[in-house]
């Protein structure tokens, strides 16, 4: 079927129909065309996201921003929450995307992601990486009914239908990473929710680069706070107990 719209794509809509596939687009039916093809090598290359011409210079920018220290971890949880929230969508995160590994910390995909530094995904499974060879904008409407990622293990593992991502730039620097959200369901991204994405990544980016990519000091939690008042009384008591220093005649 051809021109049809994003809920009549599903699986079961096409069974009903007695139709092997649909398309929504130009660019799908070329995509399924290439897939049906048979051409591995061709196959290989719409699936593997390509590596930018400036890698070596994207790779050097990352590292040298500061965007990978452990210390951001709940800067980056905070952001994914709140496109969580502001998306209704089951999983976000941060993805900065390293030679050969995409770092996801403070993400929500995995269980215990959002409380670890080393969360992350190989780079040639990512999905961020397509935003990062591109350098623009991706929304997969709905992920079983895009042949570039309808076999891609990171989808089917989790169960992933819904994927948009925006490139993160720090200080005029290539693509280093995107911010992600993705949900279990195929759901339309309209151009507003588009801009909406893209302004919670210029947030982010901003606040980093206003701190030259040093984290921000720890929250003042409830038990940071009675460690701090403990810490204080046990100084003050010493410097009372502590016994006279003896002078020289």
């Amino acid at each position: 079927l051809w021109s049809v719209e994003p809920e009549v794509l599903q699986a079961d809509s096409l069974q009903t129909m007695k139709v092997d596939a649909g398309v929504g687009t130009l660019q799908a039916l070329s995509m399924h065309m290439q897939m049906e093809s048979g051409n591995r090598e061709l196959m290989c290359q719409v699936i593997t996201p390509e590596i930018p011409g400036d890698e070596s210079k994207r790779l050097k920018a990352l590292l040298k921003s500061g965007v990978l220290n452990p210390g951001h971890v709940e800067q980056y949880r905070d952001i994914a929450k709140q496109a969580c929230n502001a998306f209704q969508v089951l999983w976000s995160h941060v993805a900065w995307v390293d030679e050969y590994w995409v770092h996801t910390p403070g993400g929500f995909l995995r269980e215990g992601d959002a409380s670890t530094a080393d969360a992350g995904i190989e780079r040639l499974r990512s999905l961020a990486a397509f935003v990062v060879a591109d350098d623009q904008a991706l929304v997969i409407e709905d992920t079983l009914r895009d042949p570039r990622f309808v076999e891609n293990p990171y989808v089917t593992e989790f169960g992933i239908r819904f994927f948009a991502g925006v490139p993160l730039h720090y200080k005029k620097s290539p693509p280093l990473g995107a911010l992600c959200i993705l949900d279990s369901v195929p759901r339309v991204m309209s151009d507003d929710d588009l801009e909406l994405l893209k302004g919670m990544a210029e947030y982010l980016m901003k606040s980093l680069e206003d701190h030259d990519g040093v984290p921000p000091a720890p929250k003042m939690t409830s038990e940071r706070i009675e460690e701090a008042l403990n810490n204080v009384e046990q100084d003050k008591h010493d410097q009372e107990h502590e016994p006279p220093s003896a002078h020289t005649p």
